[in-house]
């Protein structure tokens, strides 16, 4: 590759994320000066640490437990302060899916070390929405028609972090989530295991979701991973499913060792005297 070209891709791969930059951060709420991403990243790299960058990946030094703490205060009393004006900036990184010229792009920046172009994958801003919806709770609840809009977009990972980010906003939430899940337990497509994965941590009702993932238990699946997901939600519940033992036992002799597994730890969660019953 020519100088000329070398020079020619930079430029473009400058603007384009320039671009991503302006796009994410117009009209964005502030907080002492400083917009809700800077917030949301702060209380975000907390947790996970420094996230790269492509094209440069700059080492930030291991913070002390206080300060950590001090850090995640501060961002989380920043967001809490911003309220409901982060909301369009928290739909639209929800949404954010990665176009397939970004892609080639960051692909092409990786390969070079020597200008940080800032570029940052969709599941960045999808795991900053979700901290942002946690931490308002529900204060977000404006925010329910947009996000269960979301919970059909073509994106699986979209849809996942839409729900994820209902179930955050709380008892406002159920019925978006009881729709969507209704649908997701009844649907046979693989795709339908982001969001039923995503029940798991959401546990929304158990009157309402337990029976379903029972009757999925029930129905022969093309795909094994249903079962294994739909036993662990169970599990997750808690004594609270002890109707769905029977169904439960059932796969403590089946032939894929995960399938067993999930279903031994399921009934010690459960039932742990039918767990050690079913032992002997």
């Amino acid at each position: 590759m020519s100088k000329r070209t070398g020079i020619l891709i930079l430029l473009c791969l400058s603007i384009l994320g320039l671009l991503t930059c302006l796009s994410l951060s117009q009209r964005e709420p502030t907080y002492q000066g400083k917009g809700i991403t800077f917030w949301l990243d702060q209380y975000f790299e907390v947790d996970y640490g420094n996230i790269p960058t492509y094209g440069n990946f700059p080492t930030v030094p291991t913070k002390s437990p206080a300060k950590q703490f001090e850090l995640k205060k501060q961002a989380r009393l920043a967001i809490q302060a911003i309220g409901t004006n982060a909301l369009p900036a928290l739909l639209k990184m929800t949404a954010a899916t990665d176009s397939a010229l970004k892609l080639k792009m960051m692909g092409m920046v990786s390969r070079q070390h020597a200008v940080n172009f800032g570029l940052k994958e969709d599941w960045y801003y999808h795991n900053l929405s979700r901290t942002g919806f946690q931490i308002l709770g529900p204060a977000a609840g404006p925010a329910i028609p947009a996000l269960t809009n979301l919970l059909y977009d073509a994106e699986p990972d979209v849809r996942d972090t839409a729900l994820f980010n209902l179930g955050s906003i709380g008892p406002q939430a159920d019925e978006a989530i009881q729709t969507v899940a209704k649908h997701c337990v009844e649907d046979e497509e693989f795709s339908c295991l982001y969001n039923l994965e995503t029940l798991v941590s959401v546990q929304k009702q158990p009157r309402f979701f337990i029976p379903l993932l029972i009757n999925k238990l029930r129905k022969p699946q093309t795909n094994i991973t249903i079962y294994k997901v739909a036993i662990i939600a169970l599990g997750q519940y808690g004594p609270d499913a002890s109707s769905a033992v029977p169904e439960i036992t059932r796969f403590l002799t089946n032939q894929i060792p995960s399938l067993a597994s999930a279903a031994s730890n399921a009934l010690k969660q459960i039932n742990p005297a039918a767990a050690q019953a079913s032992v002997k």
